[in-house]
């Protein structure tokens, strides 16, 4: 016999009373009734504040329109600032050259090394034109690929097949000075006009026509002013080492002879580029009053910018045979020892442009054009340290630390070029090693991913940033997390269009589907539709969890609700899984039951459908108790078992009956004709 189910509270009775609260103090009282701060689904931020509170004014977040007024607080809301640059056609182009692999059964996005598979290399020069440059920070974004393709682009094609191994190192080298060199000039020609415009004699003029390297017009500038024996000597400009040993011996004199006081500065500074010295004139103060000579820094002395600054070194610091990591040495240790005042600052620090936030370390912060130098430098010298995860951080790139698409790229491009490495390993708190792992660019990577995300219409381009993290796990947290924050976005059909986001993820971005399943199961249960979550989980090959679900809600309310055509076509799911978790009390006994009401429409003289049901029937029998003994099913659950129990009692009791009646037409011997017109 099944045993009855008897009702039962789903939770244990407590009286409610409001002793726990009325022993509270102020605060925690004031914490119960307060409004939590939350995140909405699409990245709203909802919280409540009183009506008199500013609104917020670091513009790292901004409040949207349309506040709940009440008496006593307003509720707010407020997203994350967009940036109208978080996907411009830079990013295009690199995703042309992205290739997304299936790397130990998760997916993973890189940039292939060209060398070995032959492909089609990136160059940086594409890069740059296609930035758009009505914007300042457009113009500055593209002289920084214009760098990084002088930099770092191959200069195979520059380079003649014939020439011996063994001097293609040195050719390159000076190409690519060469190529800096004209650059550079194109850099720093506006800042020099304005500074020949406001010359006040022929010397300072010459001087400002050098720091753009135009010696044919500083000469012409010195002859104009009478000059004629300094423009004979600028004419040999960078000159040799026994030029500038001369030169230099003929400043020593001067100063040994109390006579710098009597050149004007614009001169001595002149005579000091002629020697090599392009930083810092130094003067006489131990003489009389009318003997000194004033020291200073030339950049600072005549108001020059740090391009210019550099540029003196590329120029005229160096001799001509030396390569441009040595104009680099030379204006970094410069900078260390504190011996030039004009340092590198980022362009809109330099501008006093206004980024949408308050930067506390604004002034520390290096301009990227200088650490695209450093970072060349570092390859070939120990003087230079390229401080990577300082050189790329968001608030240096772009100004602000939520706009991070430009370190996302120069990251990931120089990485591809065997550039720039950021080798970590992740360790957990006790210390064990976890996995290795790209820490500095997977911080870059997850704010990116988190700024396209902040802005909805972009969140597939930020599951592909996400698939560029080192960390396999990482990876797929990541991935994952945000496909569940999008699963509303995502139709799932039987042939889905290449433009759908289904096949987007699937296709395009190599998203396992069981991945997107998932997360569509996620957001089913959230939702409360569980017969749509046991698809998603039975799509995903989640067969145990698929079960648990289906037990426990789905095929109860089936059961209750004589929904048999949804009790077969999820059954139908698990055909051919085997070993699923508690198979033999759960979906077997419903398995068991939807057969039996087949069963119970077949004919009655179906021998073997009646043998068949009797065996269901005994089976039920026997697994019915076990399903609410020594288990806490819930109450939809005791509910189905009873359901299926009637029906099982009934088919009993029908077989009963049907035994009965055939007893007593044995005992009961009737002749033919009676017994067809009185049995029963």
């Amino acid at each position: 016999m099944l045993k009855t189910c008897v009702l039962q509270w789903p939770y244990a009775k407590r009286p409610k009373t409001g002793d726990d609260y009325d022993s509270m103090d102020e605060t925690e009282k004031a914490w119960h009734q307060s409004v939590k701060p939350s995140w909405t689904s699409d990245g709203t931020f909802v919280y409540a504040m009183p009506g008199n509170a500013r609104t917020m004014q670091e513009r790292v977040m901004v409040n949207l329109k349309g506040s709940l007024v009440s008496e006593g607080k307003d509720i707010r809301f407020a997203k994350f600032v967009k940036f109208d640059d978080h996907a411009p056609r830079t990013l295009v182009e690199q995703r042309g050259h992205t290739s997304i692999e299936i790397v130990d059964g998760l997916p993973y996005a890189h940039i292939p090394d060209t060398s070995t598979n032959g492909g089609a290399p990136f160059s940086f020069a594409d890069f740059a034109n296609l930035v758009d440059t009505s914007t300042a920070a457009g113009a500055h974004e593209q002289r920084v690929w214009q760098l990084a393709s002088i930099l770092f682009d191959d200069c195979i094609v520059d380079i003649p097949a014939s020439l011996p191994e063994e001097e293609r190192g040195d050719l390159e080298g000076r190409l690519r000075k060469d190529k800096l060199s004209r650059f550079w000039k194109t850099l720093v020609e506006p800042a020099a006009a304005t500074h020949v415009a406001d010359a006040k004699s022929p010397e300072e003029k010459a001087l400002a026509q050098l720091t753009q390297n135009d010696v044919w017009e500083a000469c012409g500038a010195l002859l104009d002013g009478k000059d004629f024996r300094l423009a004979t000597m600028l004419a040999q400009l960078p000159g040799n080492e026994k030029s500038r040993e001369e030169v230099a011996l003929q400043i020593v004199s001067w100063r040994d002879l109390n006579v710098l006081s009597e050149v004007s500065e614009p001169v001595r500074a002149l005579y000091e580029l002629l020697s090599g010295n392009t930083c810092v004139c130094q003067g006489k103060t131990s003489a009389g009053n009318e003997d000194r000579a004033s020291t200073f820094a030339i950049a600072k002395r005549f108001g020059l910018d740090w391009r210019r600054a550099f540029g003196l070194r590329l120029w005229y610091g160096i001799v001509p045979d030396a390569s441009l990591v040595s104009a680099v040495e030379q204006f970094n240790d410069d900078i260390l020892d504190e011996i030039e005042e004009v340092v590198p600052v980022p362009w809109f620090v330099e501008q006093g442009k206004d980024m949408g936030w308050t930067d506390p370390d604004a002034q520390e912060r290096g301009d990227l054009l200088w650490g695209l130098l450093k970072i060349h430098a570092a390859r070939f010298s120990k003087e230079v340290d390229a401080d990577l995860p300082a050189l790329l951080s968001p608030a240096t790139t772009s100004g602000h630390p939520l706009n991070a698409r430009l370190s996302f790229q120069l990251a990931h491009l120089l990485h591809a070029r065997g550039i720039a490495f950021f080798s970590d390993t992740y360790t957990s708190d006790n210390g064990a090693v976890e996995e290795e792992g790209d820490e500095t660019m997977d911080a870059i990577t997850l704010s990116y991913a988190s700024q396209l995300a902040n802005a909805s219409e972009d969140w597939t381009t930020a599951i592909w940033a996400l698939l560029h993290l080192s960390r396999p796990r990482a990876r797929e947290t990541a991935v994952m997390d945000l496909l569940c924050h999008h699963a509303p976005d995502i139709d799932i059909d039987e042939a889905p269009l290449p433009s759908s986001t289904f096949a987007i993820l699937t296709k395009d971005l190599q998203i396992p589907e069981s991945w997107v399943f998932r997360a569509k199961a996620l957001h089913a249960h959230s939702t409360a539709e569980f017969t749509a979550e046991v698809h998603h989980l039975l799509h995903a090959h989640a067969y145990d969890t698929a079960h648990e679900v289906f037990c426990r809600t789905v095929a109860p309310r089936c059961v209750i609700e004589r929904d048999t055509d949804t009790l077969r076509e999820l059954l139908g799911g698990f055909d051919g899984v085997e070993d699923v978790d508690g198979w033999n009390l759960g979906g077997a006994v419903y398995c068991d039951y939807v057969h039996l009401l087949d069963l119970l429409c077949a004919a009655s003289s179906d021998h073997g459908a009646a043998q068949e049901r009797n065996r269901i029937v005994r089976r039920l029998g026997r697994v019915l108790p076990a399903m609410v003994e020594g288990r806490s099913p819930g109450l939809e659950e005791r509910v189905a078992v009873t359901e299926i129990a009637k029906v099982v009692s009934r088919v009993v009791a029908d077989a009963d009956k049907v035994r009965a009646k055939a007893s007593v037409r044995m005992m009961c011997p009737l002749g033919k004709e009676e017994s067809k017109a009185n049995v029963w």
